[in-house]
């Protein structure tokens, strides 16, 4: 069988399982359109080595570190010290004229660590089943409210809930009841969890 040339680089571990048919090709494993870290600073390093880095004290110290050491998994993303927005889990974004309505597309071929897909569904069960968004807090059995407070970035200026519209398996759109203009630097603020809004 011939080998697959990939224009990606992988660690030399999973590269060993990908030989012994244990993982699938790394192009096979990443994004239609991966997300490349722009800054200008970052030079490609060598696997392996030791990571050395304190903890705090407490039950999720360790977590704690962890989440504030990564920056992986928000829907835009800070650039050039914070001057500009980039793209994160959400390849692109637009608003409306007022900014009332937000539409991100997301990345197509995004998984779980378990390799099933990720979607747009993944967000609106969160927000409808864990934050009972769009109206879904009246359908929790009696005495159950919803397990997560809305993030401030989900209410527009007046409070009100936005309502998160599924437009296709990779798009989504936040309709708010007045203008919420600052929807994506808002979104690019948190590592989004733990630490911070998820």
């Amino acid at each position: 069988m011939p080998q697959t040339v990939s224009k990606y680089k992988e660690a030399p571990d999973l590269a060993k399982l990908v030989a012994e048919g244990k993982l699938p090709p790394v192009d096979e494993r990443l994004p239609r359109n991966p997300y490349v870290v722009p800054h200008k600073w970052l030079t490609i390093g060598t696997y392996g080595g030791t990571l050395n880095f304190t903890n705090s004290w407490g039950p999720d110290g360790m977590a704690t570190i962890v989440q504030e050491s990564q920056y992986g998994h928000s829907i835009l993303r800070w650039l050039d010290d914070g001057l500009k927005i980039g793209p994160g889990l959400a390849e692109s974004w637009e608003a409306n004229a007022d900014a009332s309505e937000w539409t991100f597309k997301f990345r197509e071929g995004l998984k779980w660590s378990d390799g099933r897909p990720w979607t747009v569904d993944d967000i609106l069960y969160w927000w409808e089943y864990m934050v009972g968004g769009n109206g879904k807090e009246k359908e929790f059995p009696a005495g159950l409210k919803p397990i997560e407070p809305p993030p401030d970035e989900g209410r527009s200026g007046t409070g009100t809930l936005a309502t998160l519209i599924k437009v296709d398996d990779y798009t989504l759109t936040m309709k708010f009841d007045a203008p919420a203009p600052l929807t994506a630097d808002r979104l690019a603020m948190w590592v989004n969890a733990g630490i911070g809004p998820r």
